[in-house]
């Protein structure tokens, strides 16, 4: 009996253990199926946080190579816009060198039409002094006809002296160089028939060659001696002579004038 009542406590106490160890064990599995839970949530907020973040870095990742491609772009437009800014400075040079040339191409046609005023100007100037000059040979070789008709009746007389104008002067000119002037014909043409009726008619209307009349009086054409054996002429004889120097060195110079003016007209 004795036996049976201890196993009996031992079995009332191995089953109290038991007991205890299972309520332990029960209030450890709560308690443990709780911390699952709550870990269950933390993986589920951790997954969802998790999933948040991913979709953030795939927005990141879409919008840096979206700045990435607005950065080629803008890399490009600069570039063409650089380049159209260098061909704009370009231009904006070509175009200031291009006004530049035409002011000095201004200012240059502008000098020239001033000299073309002034030699228009001093081109008047020198056909009023043709002008006057033909006049002044037109009255001269008038007196001039008009003094020979004069002299030639009185054959004994010696010849007159011309005045000094009328030996200063050149040869005849052609009457149709004369009478047409500068209006009707071109002035080189005029130019052109005077100088070649002068260079015709030299040799007859000069009086340097003239001579004197071969009916004159022998004392008149032929030289004296004076007192110390020198010859000298008669005083009409050596007016003579001295005129047709004088009236050879006037066509000269005169001539020297129509070639210069005829130099300057066709310039």
């Amino acid at each position: 009996m004795i036996a049976i009542e201890r196993k009996t406590r031992r079995f009332r106490t191995l089953r109290e253990n038991y007991g205890r160890r299972l309520k332990i064990a029960d209030s450890m599995i709560t308690t443990h199926s709780a911390e699952l839970d709550r870990l269950q949530d933390r993986v589920s907020t951790l997954d969802r946080d998790l999933q948040r973040a991913s979709q953030h870095v795939r927005t990141a990742t879409s919008q840096r190579d979206q700045a990435r491609i607005e950065r080629n772009a803008t890399r490009d437009l600069v570039s063409a816009t650089r380049d159209t800014i260098a061909r704009l400075e370009k231009r904006i040079n070509q175009a200031e060198k291009s006004q530049k040339s035409r002011q000095d191409l201004e200012l240059a046609h502008a000098a020239l039409q001033q000299e073309r005023d002034g030699l228009v100007v001093q081109r008047d100037e020198l056909f009023c002094q043709l002008g006057e000059r033909f006049m002044e040979v037109t009255d001269l070789r008038a007196k001039r006809d008009q003094a020979q008709e004069s002299f030639e009746p009185d054959c004994s007389a010696p010849p007159a002296r011309l005045p000094k104008a009328a030996r200063s002067t050149p040869g005849p000119f052609p009457a149709a160089a004369l009478s047409q002037g500068p209006t009707s014909r071109s002035s080189i043409e005029v130019l052109s028939d005077v100088a070649a009726g002068q260079k015709a008619e030299e040799p007859v209307s000069s009086p340097s060659f003239a001579g004197l009349p071969d009916h004159l009086p022998r004392s008149t054409r032929s030289p004296t001696q004076d007192g110390s054996g020198n010859a000298s002429f008669p005083p009409a004889t050596s007016e003579s002579l001295s005129d047709g120097g004088e009236s050879s060195s006037a066509k000269s110079s005169s001539i020297r004038t129509l070639r210069r003016a005829t130099v300057v007209l066709q310039s």
